[in-house]
Order: structure tokens, then sequence, then C-alpha cells
């Protein structure tokens, strides 16, 4: 078969022209990739409304869940599944459109969450989803007193569990993993964003986060700090951002580690680990 240009007009009658297996192949990306069209605050507020202690699981699995049952329940939310948002992260930050305690009950069973190519330009709070539960929730119950729009911000989280929010809290590290907001939390994507640094709080995800994707962001220098102190790591995309050195020390902790893309960079030398 001759290979050329499709033009619109006659895409149904090429389609119609190609084996069955092909024809299926060539579908399979336009049937199962589907969009979520409400907003943030909605897809979490519908997660909320079937949200109890009996509905939590032990391993939950993003490929297991679906969002709704054949009556129009509400599912355990697993995936947030929110590339491409820009409108919806105002100011670039994840902090006040993610991380807000009223939230938690929701995200206890979260597996996956995507933020790809939403123009975040800070993760400042991502610590949020290794904050203690009873912390969130007291922090939660006294700023909803006094502010009237109802944001949470991390410091208050920080307070209840009088918590530096560094990744050497001894309260957030001996948590059991059930007692956090997301214990279940193996994937990150953070690719196509333009993130210049990362927090030191990321590296409070150890416990859970197994893949994580900073592709086409603006990392530059030497590799986030953070970045080695998650020794659970089975996955690490930092293609093609500017980074220029990583630490042989840092490189060590990884023993979990699989797959690490490093493509793109200025590397200027590789540690022999």
């Amino acid at each position: 078969m001759k290979h050329s240009i499709i033009h619109h007009s006659s895409f149904i009658a090429f389609l119609q022209s190609l084996p069955p297996s092909t024809f299926y192949f060539c579908l399979f990306p336009i049937m199962f990739v589907k969009k979520d069209l409400r907003k943030i605050p909605v897809i979490i507020a519908d997660a909320m409304k079937n949200n109890d202690s009996s509905r939590k699981v032990e391993t939950p699995s993003p490929t297991a869940t679906k969002k709704s049952n054949s009556s129009g329940e509400t599912e355990i939310l697993t995936e947030l599944r929110l590339a491409r948002r820009p409108t919806e992260f105002k100011g670039g930050r994840i902090k006040e459109i993610l991380c807000q305690p009223y939230y938690a009950p929701a995200l206890y069973n979260l597996v996956s969450i995507s933020l790809y190519d939403c123009q975040i330009c800070s993760i400042d709070g991502i610590g949020f989803f290794a904050s203690r539960i009873d912390a969130v929730t007291a922090a939660s119950s006294t700023a909803s007193a006094t502010k009237a729009d109802g944001d949470v911000e991390m410091e208050d989280v920080n307070k209840s569990s009088k918590s530096t929010g560094s990744r050497n809290d001894n309260e957030i590290d001996n948590a059991p993993s059930s007692s956090v907001v997301c214990p279940f939390l193996e994937e990150l994507n953070l690719g196509r964003n333009p993130i210049e640094t990362l927090p030191a709080e990321l590296g409070l995800l150890s416990k859970s986060l197994k893949r994580l994707w900073l592709d086409d962001c603006q990392l530059k220098g030497s590799l986030p700090e953070c970045l080695y102190e998650l020794d659970n790591l089975e996955v690490l995309r930092v293609s093609n951002n500017n980074v220029t050195e990583l630490k042989g020390s840092g490189v060590s902790q990884w023993k979990a580690l699989e797959v690490l893309c490093l493509d793109g960079n200025n590397l200027e030398s590789i540690p022999d680990q």
C-alpha cells in the first residue's frame, strides 16, 4: 500500500481500506485516550461523595479501578490525570490547587498523578501527600475558622504536626504508611513544566514513590539533592533539561532503580556507581 499524507476529508475512507488488524491498531489511541473534562475541584468532590473508611483498600491499582460503575456510583480515586490544564494552575503552583487538607479523604488511595504540561513552575507543597492525616485534619479545622476562602497553607499543617517539613523530620519518617495522606502514591508525572528547582520536601515521598517523570523541564546544574532521597525509585526520567552533574554518593542510594533517562542534558561526567 502506498504511504501518503492523509487529508481530513479522506481519513475515514483510508481507515476502511486498511486490514482489520491495522485498523484496530490505528484506532487504539483514539478509542482509549480520553480527557476528563471536569474541573479539578469537581473530580475530587465526586470522589469524596462515596468515600468512607470501608472503601479504602490495601493495594489499590489504577488498572483495576474504574471511575464509575454500571449504576453510576463513584469509585475509589486511584488516578489523577490532570495533564495539559495550564488554565487551572493559575500562577503555576500546585499548592493552592491540589494540596488542600479537606481533599485528603479523596486522595488516600491515589497511585498515580499526572501533571504533565500544565505550565507549573513550583511544586512547593508537594510534601502534603506524605503528611500525617491527623496533622492535616487539625490544620484544616483550625484554618477553616479563620480563612474565608477555605485554603489551608502547608505552614498550617507543619504547625499542627510540629514539623519543619524537612526530609529528616522523625514524626513523618516514622509514621506508619497508612497514616499519611497518600500512602500508595507510586507514580508522579511532572514532565514538560517550566520547573527550575525542586523543594526538599519532595524527598518525603520516598516511602512509596517508584516512578518519577521530569522530562522537558528546566532543571539546571547539579541534580537536586531531594531526588537522591527517593531511594525506592524504579524509574527516573530527567531527559531534556540542563543537568550538568550527578553525585556518585547520591546515585548509590538508588538501590531499586531500573531505568534512568538523562539524554538531552549537559552532563560533564558520569559517576562510576
